[in-house]
């Protein structure tokens, strides 16, 4: 018998299937290069003028203080002393922050930077709520709104908005988020360990379903962070939420907030969310910090 004899022959037909399944095979791995290759506008880094020309369009006000002076003195044991029932926003404005960070779509595959300029907007609004907002980059941002009340400084909701560019479309998204359990940031008399439990509900312009945000804050002490050469006492809080519903995943955020204002000092997160489609599951990334550089806001 010879070395041919025991191999199966292929016919004119297999042949032919087997030449349609490699050049399909070729062509999926050439468009998705291609796909990574030929990206659309890919997202840059936001400056501190361009959010203050839109800080002095569409959102200024002034008007409502978030309440009287909360103090700010550490005590030696670590607890931080952050006022009573009332928390003063801090001022409005464009505030400087730095920062790196790294955003990555599974399917569709794309990854994109983020910072290193990092602008945060302060819009004071009515009733002792005032929101931030962080331009991360050109195609990501992400507001949040704290109000003052008796129980603290509460995480009430926000909005994100992210933008995919493919050449031939974008994907343009928009989450909004409102928490019927709103979250304390800052409270009372905290001290390192105690937690505080919230919730949020929230839906994407891009999707369809409710998706809800819940979980802890926990103080993790006081820490000094120096801000444009100023030593402040900052709070540490550490942020464990878990997504559910419509969209499924984990997020993990770091602050560091001025003890009488809480404007964010420091911030570093890890998330990554999972949303099921019909060409299959498609996962979100991003890691990142972010830091103040100044403790003045530009009007």
């Amino acid at each position: 018998m010879t070395g041919d004899q025991g191999r199966p022959r292929l016919t004119r037909r297999d042949r032919r299937r087997a030449a349609i399944f490699a050049v399909v095979v070729v062509v999926v791995v050439i468009g998705g290069a291609a796909f990574v290759l030929f990206a659309g506008e890919r997202a840059t880094t936001v400056s501190d003028q361009s959010a203050l020309d839109r800080f002095r369009t569409e959102g200024s006000s002034t008007a409502g203080s978030a309440g009287t002076a909360a103090g700010g003195d550490t005590a030696g044991d670590g607890t931080a002393t952050v006022g009573g029932a009332a928390y003063p926003a801090p001022a409005p404005g464009v505030y400087a922050y730095t920062g790196s960070g790294e955003e990555v779509t599974s399917f569709p595959p794309l990854t994109e930077q983020q910072g290193p300029d990092m602008p945060a907007t302060v819009v004071i609004g009515a009733d002792g709520c005032w929101s931030w907002r962080i331009d991360l980059n050109t195609h990501h941002w992400q507001d949040w709104t704290f109000c003052s009340s008796a129980e603290g400084l509460l995480d009430t909701g926000g909005t994100s908005f992210a933008r995919r560019d493919f050449v031939t479309f974008q994907i343009d998204n928009t989450s909004t988020f409102t928490c019927p359990e709103p979250e304390a940031m800052l409270w009372p008399d905290m001290a390192p360990g105690q937690t505080r439990t919230g919730r949020c509900v929230g839906t994407s312009s891009a999707m369809e379903g409710e998706s809800t945000s819940a979980g802890t804050a926990t103080m993790v002490g006081v820490e000094d962070v120096v801000v444009g050469g100023t030593t402040v006492p900052a709070v540490h809080v550490r942020r464990d939420h878990t997504l559910s519903g419509a969209q499924t995943g984990t997020e993990l955020v770091e602050w560091w907030l001025h003890p009488d204002t809480g404007l964010p000092l420091r911030q570093r997160r890890s998330l990554r969310v999972d949303t099921a489609t019909p060409v299959g599951p498609i996962t979100y990334t991003e890691e990142g910090e972010l830091a103040l550089t100044s403790l003045e806001p530009q009007t």
